[in-house]
């Protein structure tokens, strides 16, 4: 078990890196950070503890039964974070 969460964190690291690499690297100042545990606890916990200002999440938009079945983190955050939180679908952003 202690092999595979190692091997999770750094399979996780490198993908956050190569997305980082490939979208975000002009942002000055990101952080990024990997925490395990549940989602929309976890995030909830590290924005009150490192006093964040407002949180940003994308979204899936699930409707209906998937909804039901795999929950929302970003609902679940919006629901218990005492710091503002702003959803994004991504799939509804136009491109120009």
């Amino acid at each position: 078990p202690r092999l595979c969460k190692a091997l999770y964190l750094i399979l996780a690291e490198k993908m956050m890196n190569d997305l980082y690499d490939g979208h975000y690297h002009e942002l000055q100042g990101a952080e990024r950070h990997i925490i395990i545990g549940d989602p929309a606890l976890e995030i909830v916990k590290f924005a009150e503890e490192n006093e964040i200002d407002l949180v940003v999440m994308g979204t899936h938009g699930r409707k209906g039964l998937d909804r039901i079945i795999f929950g929302s983190v970003a609902e679940n955050v919006t629901r218990n974070s005492p710091i503002p939180v702003l959803t994004i679908n991504p799939y509804r952003i136009k491109q120009n």
